[in-house]
């Protein structure tokens, strides 16, 4: 009888422990972003990065732009409202040239930063899917 009950506290024991774990349900401040950047109705070229910023939370992702327009930021986001800024990546540390944020777009250069962008988004639990157009 003693055994039976020892199997049973052990079994229990770990379900509970595996469901402490995260077994269950999702984090509900969690999600995912992708989506797609055009400028003129048109996909813009892999040259680019999507940056998301959000100031009340002081967090943010960013993600590459493959040829087709699309992005997909890597890892999970934190749901809350969003700053859009679009740019080309950084130079890596210590190379020589332009800085990304003094090269010339195609687009609107507000797009650019943090403090002119008028790109926003709403990032909700679980999967988003967002369209961006930039404007000249």
């Amino acid at each position: 009888m003693r055994a039976r009950v020892h199997s049973w506290l052990g079994k229990t024991s770990l379900l509970l422990a595996f469901l402490a774990l995260g077994g269950c349900g999702r984090d509900p401040d969690v999600a995912t972003l992708e989506g797609k950047v055009t400028f003129g109705g048109q996909p813009i070229s892999s040259d680019f990065v999507v940056t998301f910023y959000a100031p009340k939370l002081g967090i943010g992702a960013t993600a590459l732009i493959d040829g087709n327009g699309a992005f997909r930021v890597a890892g999970p986001i934190r749901r809350g409202e969003y700053l859009v800024m679009v740019d080309y990546p950084p130079p890596p540390p210590g190379s020589p040239g332009t800085t990304a944020s003094k090269q010339r777009v195609p687009f609107h250069a507000k797009y650019k930063e943090e403090r002119t962008t008028d790109l926003r988004i709403h990032v909700a639990a679980g999967r988003n899917q967002v369209e961006l157009d930039l404007k000249p």
